[in-house]
């Protein structure tokens, strides 16, 4: 006989659980209302199994995270396998797990030997709105042509292959970086706002990414003036 027990945050998620239950002939009074990490509802309990799923869709920031997001690098956390399991040779360590969880919870800007692990930023910062640039059809002599009929009569009828596309970030003023960047390049373009789309996008590199400066020129000189010799060498004992 399976007898089932469980825990669930989402109320809706919760009631929907124990209506459930009752269908399957189940003691609702096993399904707890509450948060497992926080305070478990089932402390002491043993189960031959269990199943776990993170509460996604939950709105679980604090007031001093609300608007931010937090990066961390930890690539660099991390320690050889003793066995290999296929092409995975490296792992996190229990201390590893406890220094990222620490960067996490202090939730601030850290750097190790001038290396950022942990960044923090604004929402806005990674956002921005994709905006369309349409240029008008011109007949053969050149003269732009108009609309005829509907709503876009007497008004410029765009060329579908002028159509382009920019990325502007949210921080900052679309029609102040269309005057700047499109208008001096295409005065006759205009923005089509009613496709305009706002997206978000990551680029974890870049916000991670360390100058390293090149090797001397003269190490770099050195270095193809050995291979050249060596080249040289191997041509010559190939003719002789």
């Amino acid at each position: 006989w399976l007898v089932m027990y469980g825990q669930e945050l989402n109320a809706k998620s919760y009631a929907i659980c124990k209506a459930d239950m009752l269908i399957k002939g189940q003691d609702i009074a096993h399904i707890i209302f509450g948060n497992t990490l926080s305070a478990d509802g089932l402390l002491g309990k043993l189960f031959d199994y269990t199943l776990s799923n993170p509460p996604f869709g939950v709105d679980r920031k604090p007031a001093a995270r609300k608007g931010k997001v937090q990066l961390i690098d930890a690539s660099s956390f991390w320690q050889k396998m003793r066995k290999s399991l296929g092409s995975k040779r490296k792992e996190l360590s229990p201390d590893h797990i406890e220094a990222i969880t620490k960067l996490f919870g202090d939730f601030r800007k850290v750097t190790q030997s001038g290396v950022p692990i942990s960044r923090i930023f604004k929402n806005e910062d990674f956002g921005y709105r994709t905006i369309t640039v349409e240029r008008p059809e011109r007949d053969a002599r050149g003269q732009v042509v108009l609309g005829a009929k509907g709503k876009g009569k007497g008004q410029p009828v765009c060329d579908a292959n002028l159509r382009d596309t920019e990325n502007v970030p949210l921080s900052e003023d679309v029609e102040t970086y269309f005057k700047r960047e499109v208008l001096p390049h295409a005065p006759d373009a205009w923005i089509d706002h009613e496709k305009t789309k706002v997206g978000y996008e990551i680029p974890f590199n870049r916000h991670f990414y360390v100058f390293k400066p090149p090797r001397p020129l003269s190490e770099i000189d050195a270095e193809l003036k050995g291979v050249t010799d060596r080249i040289l060498t191997m041509i010559k004992g190939l003719t002789q």
